[in-house]
């Protein structure tokens, strides 16, 4: 299984045993659905070119209040690695609509300040 914060990967070949599992659960409680749910993990080593390789990048750079700081941030760490995920990233945040950028900034802040059930 991989955990990114956001769902879990599981091989389909595995899934109606998870299928099977959770349906003998009797609770709701979500501790006890993911000690079930790691029953049937794998470990994944993902390649280079994986955005999980670059996780500490990611937060350092998307981690700020607005746009205009996340392009800041990202322009910094392009023209100080010269890294080319970098520039990439950097050449289509500039391309974009600033209005959708920003649109999708305040999303996605809103829907992390949510209180997950």
């Amino acid at each position: 299984m991989a955990s990114i914060g956001v769902g879990w990967a599981f091989n389909q070949n595995g899934l109606p045993l998870i299928e099977e599992e959770l349906g003998k659960i009797v609770t709701d409680d979500p501790s006890v659905v993911e000690a079930s749910l790691d029953k049937y993990g794998e470990v994944v080593y993902p390649n280079e070119t994986s955005v999980l390789q670059r996780i500490e990048l990611l937060d350092k750079c998307f981690s700020h209040d607005t746009v205009e700081e996340i392009i800041d941030s990202v322009e910094c760490e392009a023209g100080r690695t010269k890294d080319a995920w970098c520039i990439s990233t950097l050449k289509r945040l500039k391309e974009v609509s600033p209005l959708s950028l920003k649109v999708s900034l305040r999303s996605v802040s809103l829907s992390l300040s949510w209180k997950h059930v």
